[in-house]
């Protein structure tokens, strides 16, 4: 079950609060959101929850999110999350900022990331991290980078087996930038995963979109396919 989206901003939650307040507003959104959740599985039989909200990330409301990710995951249920390259670049951009540069870490860090089924970066909507070299992101992201986040020190060490890179199925999925040959040829892609162990030791790859895809004729995921053969 998907939350976010171009549209989808979370809701606001208050940081001007003491600390008992702000505890009990993020115990309140949390229980809620568990809450809804386990209604809609009784009802629909989801497997998990995918969080790709793309504003309004405030540290209460991460926080929260903490909180449902921890219990989500004790269940058994997968956690998935898909950030913009802004949203998860640590070695690049080396500060958090709400709602933007590295708002998706404190849902990443290594006290958070267990709990975490896997991340699918987005490479598609915004320029490419280390100069289109995908597979130097990859290693930054394990190399582990500190941030500061709600007054203590977050480690972003995430392991490739958790990464699953977000590419556009087709060139009319990502009009808002001229991609890389890599990414407008599916068989460029699998070459360049072929070529990179550091590629071949994520978790797989997520594509935007089936409905892309399905207008190019399958090109995207009949190529996909024959990365890991």
């Amino acid at each position: 079950l998907s939350f976010g989206g171009k549209d989808g901003a979370a809701p606001y939650m208050s940081a001007l609060l003491n600390v008992t307040e702000r505890a009990a507003q993020e115990e309140a959104f949390a229980s809620g959101f568990l809450r809804r959740y386990a209604e809609l599985k009784a009802q629909y039989g989801f497997d998990g929850i995918d969080i790709d909200v793309e504003s309004t990330l405030t540290t209460p409301l991460l926080s929260a999110f903490r909180r449902v990710f921890k219990t989500l995951h004790a269940q058994g249920e997968i956690v998935s999350l898909a950030p913009e390259t802004p949203s998860l670049n640590p070695a690049e951009m080396d500060s958090f900022f709400e709602g933007s540069f590295n708002s998706y870490a404190p849902l990443v860090d290594t006290s958070i990331i267990d709990s975490v089924s896997w991340v699918a970066p987005r490479l598609y909507n915004d320029a490419l991290p280390q100069r289109s070299n995908i597979s130097k992101y990859v290693t930054s992201l394990h190399e582990g980078r500190s941030l500061e986040w709600d007054g203590r020190q977050i480690e972003i060490k995430i392991p490739p087996s958790k990464l699953i890179l977000g590419h556009p199925a087709s060139s009319e999925a990502a009009p808002a930038r001229e991609l890389d040959r890599w990414q407008k040829d599916p068989d460029a892609l699998v070459d360049l995963y072929r070529s990179s162990p550091e590629l071949l030791a994520t978790k797989g790859v997520m594509a935007w979109s089936i409905g892309h895809d399905y207008a190019s004729g399958w090109k995207w995921v009949t190529a996909a396919k024959q990365i890991w053969l």
